[in-house]
């Protein structure tokens, strides 16, 4: 079995992606049964959603009456306490005004003997009568205080309902963007090329001991150049295989029919020519070695140009190809070093991400 680092570029950023939408999987190997897991649970959530706002609304209408029952009883034994006031305070005036009267009707003598104490009884009576009026003020207040506070309770209560509520229609959204998220993933064209970058590696594993392949190798050329009347600075290599037999730059292509002949894609020929020629100038640097390209393909592809040297075949012919390579261009060291050079490379690009 060869040694296999690092795993496809286009599952992991799959990966990333729905992790953002709080899909976590290890593998999109996943996401079928996922689906068919999360509609189930949707269901299941929207149904006990429903019964959920019925025990709220039921919860929130007993605690409303029983608030409404508890405000009531409270108004009417101050109401109580306020009428019983008002009865003592018009008591006291009217026995005041009572011992006023009697006063006056003595004789001019009598009464001007009295007058102090008429004064005394006036002055008396208009402080009860202040007394009065401050407690008619009070109790005005206090009444406001009891509604604003039954209010205020009121409206939290509504608050918490609202929440719980919004709770509730949130976890719904949220299934919901996840499944919608699901469902968009499976028909992207992200998700045929994991597929088909899974199923390359499935069988790369199964190279000789001596071979190693590294998958989503992004490389770096330390300045950008032309090549074929366009600048160059980068690769991003779907599986790049080391051995006994060279280096294979490996695109996989998972395209339909009509994505194949609608031609809006970038040319997979120049694509892999790039990136074949990425890899060439870094490997360079220490060894003279040639970099072979390979399509390999699931689905359609289109035709090779006539001037390309690219092997183009199905996922399951690539071993074969590269195990026909029988001369040994490559020690076991020198495919040591190449491997470790690419791991650095791979380092040193992810820096400039």
């Amino acid at each position: 079995m060869a040694t296999v680092l690092r795993t496809s570029g286009a599952s992991k950023q799959i990966i990333d992606e729905l992790g953002k939408k709080n899909v976590k999987i290890e593998s999109i190997t996943e996401l079928s049964t996922l689906l068919k897991e999360k509609k189930a649970l949707l269901v299941v959530e929207q149904g006990q959603s429903e019964k959920d706002k019925l025990d709220l609304e039921q919860q929130f209408s007993i605690a409303l009456n029983n608030r409404k029952i508890k405000y009531d009883h409270t108004v009417k034994r101050y109401e109580a306490f306020v009428t019983q006031r008002k009865r003592m305070y018009s008591e006291q005036i009217a026995a005041l005004d009572m011992q006023e009267r009697k006063l006056h009707k003595g004789k001019l003598l009598q009464r001007l003997f009295q007058a102090f104490k008429i004064v005394q009884i006036k002055l008396q009576s208009q402080k009860i009568h202040n007394k009065q009026q401050n407690f008619f003020r009070q109790s005005k207040n206090k009444f406001k205080a009891l509604e604003k506070a039954h209010t205020e309770k009121n409206k939290r209560l509504n608050e918490k309902k609202d929440a719980f509520h919004a709770g509730i229609e949130k976890k719904i959204a949220d299934l919901k963007e996840q499944i919608l998220a699901i469902e968009t993933t499976l028909k992207s064209g992200t998700y045929f090329g994991a597929v088909a970058e899974l199923k390359m590696i499935d069988c790369l594993a199964r190279l000789p001991d001596q071979y190693y392949v590294i998958n989503d190798v992004n490389l770096r050329l330390d300045t950008s150049m032309r090549f074929d009347d366009e600048w160059l600075k980068s690769a991003q290599i779907d599986h790049l295989v080391v051995g006994p037999a060279g280096i294979f730059v490996i695109e996989v292509k998972n395209w339909s029919h009509k994505f194949s002949k609608d031609g809006d894609y970038f040319n997979p020929y120049q694509q892999i020519k790039r990136h074949n020629y990425v890899c060439y100038i870094l490997i360079s640097r220490f060894i003279d070695i040639t970099v072979r390209s390979i399509i390999a393909y699931t689905g359609h592809i289109p035709q090779k140009p006539d001037n390309s040297y690219t092997k183009v075949l199905p996922i399951e012919k690539v071993n074969g190809y590269i195990t026909w390579f029988k001369e040994t261009k490559l020690s076991s060291d020198d495919v040591r070093k190449i491997v470790e050079y690419i791991k650095d490379e791979i380092e040193n690009t992810s820096l400039f991400e």
